[in-house]
């Protein structure tokens, strides 16, 4: 663990985010997108990525997860970013700088269950978990308990508030139980929005 000063000076206080309609959106993994693996990495393939009218890049997810490498869909800590793919102002600092370039940044978030490996919530809060309902990758979210839903709903906010993406992709929605599905899903989408307005 540690204790991360937030502390980052952003200069895209006049930013703001094209028409979602007309991006053209690249989708990427951090950890396969260059030879560096990291943000840093990322930052200096960020001209290429303009050059080809890229207007819009969508990171899979960069929430910690257990090994080295990882696609990022089994997340287990979901409030900090993987240390394999550099430190957390390396984040900002790629995030800055396509915003600098006029390039949105979304975020790929799984929000419908923990990685099987490292899922540091079962042990000490298996309220969080819905064990009527599985998914293919892991024990599914109780998304019914408010208390769960308010952890997703600051994740969300999170994310935004603290690194600036512009928007949250969520993963695998079908996954999540279709009796609360509606209300979990407008839950969050409220919090993220009202984290950037």
């Amino acid at each position: 663990s540690e204790i991360v000063d937030p502390e980052f000076h952003w200069s895209d206080q006049e930013w703001r985010a094209p028409l979602w309609s007309s991006s053209v959106i690249y989708e990427l993994h951090v950890g396969t997108f260059t030879p560096e693996g990291s943000f840093l990495g990322v930052i200096s393939r960020l001209d290429h990525l303009c050059d080809l009218g890229v207007s819009a890049i969508e990171l899979m997810p960069v929430a910690d997860f257990p090994g080295e490498r990882n696609w990022g869909y089994d997340g287990t800590f979901l409030f900090a970013p993987d240390a394999a793919y550099g430190r957390p102002e390396e984040l900002k600092q790629l995030v800055d700088a396509c915003h600098s370039r006029g390039m949105a940044v979304i975020l790929d978030v799984v929000y419908n269950h923990f990685g099987p490996d490292g899922n540091y919530m079962w042990p000490i809060c298996r309220h969080f978990f819905d064990t009527g309902l599985r998914t293919p990758w892991g024990a599914a979210i109780n998304i019914a308990h408010p208390v769960v839903r308010d952890f997703f709903c600051e994740n969300a906010r999170f994310w935004i508030d603290e690194y600036h993406f512009d928007g949250l992709r969520f993963d695998a929605v079908q996954a999540l139980d279709e009796n609360h599905r509606s209300l979990f899903l407008s839950e969050v989408r409220k919090a993220a929005r009202a984290a950037a307005p």
